[in-house]
């Protein structure tokens, strides 16, 4: 990767953690917790906010492996591998339990004794509010990219 695409790519990276910081001052905070346990990423914890909007109860997903949840993807799984190694990833997805609802996802990795021991995540949503907002954005967009 050349200087100019490194430095495009941490503007770009702080212009989402901007975005995501400013929505949660205006909407409040949408967040989960999730833990690798026996090479599978498990969810610990999903704030009420997070759950309300995705028209998910606790039980739904927390203590379930994103492997086996509604939540569910290979990519997914590739974007969980890339946080547990130690990199920021953002990823935006229609979540299947709330296909009105656009979902923009940053994961950071907590690291404790050098080691990434959780990953923090922090969401932004964008609900279907207008006659077929959704429905564009489906026409130009995967239901699932990491876009890091």
């Amino acid at each position: 990767m050349n200087e100019v695409s490194k430095i495009k790519r941490k503007q770009r990276t702080n212009l989402y953690k901007e975005m995501l910081h400013s929505y949660k001052n205006e909407f409040g905070e949408m967040k989960f917790r999730a833990r690798k346990i026996n090479d599978d990423c498990i969810v610990t914890y999903a704030n009420r906010k997070l759950l309300e909007v995705m028209n998910l109860d606790e039980d739904d997903i927390v203590g379930s492996s994103i492997s086996d949840n509604k939540l569910s993807s290979e990519e997914m799984k590739k974007a969980y591998d890339m946080a547990f190694k130690g990199n920021e990833v953002f990823f935006y997805f229609f979540p299947q339990s709330a296909p009105e609802v656009f979902l923009f996802v940053f994961c950071e990795p907590f690291i404790e004794d050098g080691y990434v021991t959780e990953v923090i995540g922090h969401c932004a949503s964008l609900k279907n509010q207008e006659e077929g907002m959704i429905g564009e954005l489906l026409n130009h967009y995967k239901p699932f990219k990491i876009i890091n």
